[in-house]
C-alpha cells in the first residue's frame, strides 16, 4: 500500500482533526450519563405503569375500580382507627378501673386478714376464759354439793332433834316437812325421822 505521500498528509489531517480531544470526551461522556439517567428517570414511571396495568389485566380489574376500592379501604382504614383510639381509650379506662378494684380488693383482703387475726385471738381469749369459767363453775358445783349435804345433814339433825321431842308429848309423830322454811312434824308424811 503505498499510497503517495499527499495523500497521507490529508488522510493524517483528517484523522488529526477528526480526533477529538481529551476535553471533549469527558464532557461527551457526562453528557452521556445524564441522558441515560434522563432516560431511566422518565422510562421508569412508564414501564411500571405498563407493568402494573398488565396485572390490572392480569386479575380483571380495572384501575378505576381499584383506585376506588383504594379510597373506600382508607375511608374504612381511617374509621378503624378512630374506633381504635376509642377503644384504646376504652381499654384505658377499663385498666383504671381494673388498677382501682385490685387496689380495693387488696384493701379488703388486709381487712379481712385483721379481722380473721382479731377473730382468733378473741376466740382465744374466749376459749381461756370458758375454761377459767368451767373450772370455777366445777369447784362452786362441788362446794354446793358440800353445802347442801351439810345442810341436809344439819336440817336432818334438827328435825330428829325437834320432832323426837315432840314425839315425847305426841306418840303418833313419825315425819317431818319443811314448810315456809321452819320444820314441821307429821304423822305418815315427808320425811322419817330417827329417834
Amino acid at each position: 500500500m503505498d499510497e503517495s505521500p499527499k495523500k497521507q498528509g490529508i488522510l493524517y489531517a483528517l484523522l488529526h482533526r477528526m480526533k477529538p480531544h481529551h476535553h471533549h470526551m469527558n464532557f461527551l461522556l457526562i453528557a452521556m450519563i445524564v441522558l441515560v439517567i434522563i432516560l431511566v428517570i422518565l422510562v421508569k414511571p412508564a414501564l411500571l405503569g405498563f407493568k402494573i396495568s398488565k396485572q390490572f389485566e392480569e386479575i380483571g380489574v380495572e384501575a378505576s375500580d381499584f383506585i376506588r376500592q383504594a379510597d373506600k379501604t382508607k375511608g374504612d382504614l381511617r374509621i378503624a382507627e378512630t374506633q381504635l383510639e376509642s377503644c384504646k381509650g376504652l381499654n384505658e379506662d377499663y385498666l383504671q378501673d381494673t388498677a382501682d378494684e385490685k387496689d380495693k380488693t387488696f384493701a379488703c383482703e388486709q381487712k379481712n386478714q385483721e379481722l380473721t387475726f382479731d377473730l382468733t385471738r378473741v376466740e382465744t381469749e374466749f376459749e381461756q376464759k370458758q375454761q377459767t369459767i368451767q373450772a370455777e363453775l366445777t369447784s362452786l358445783q362441788s362446794q354446793y354439793s358440800e353445802l347442801e349435804s351439810t345442810h341436809n345433814t344439819v336440817l336432818e339433825n334438827s328435825a330428829n332433834n325437834i320432832c323426837c321431842k315432840a314425839k315425847v308429848d305426841n306418840k303418833d309423830i313419825d315425819s317431818y316437812l319443811i314448810s315456809n322454811g321452819k320444820i314441821v312434824c307429821t304423822i305418815g308424811e315427808g320425811e322419817s325421822i330417827n329417834c
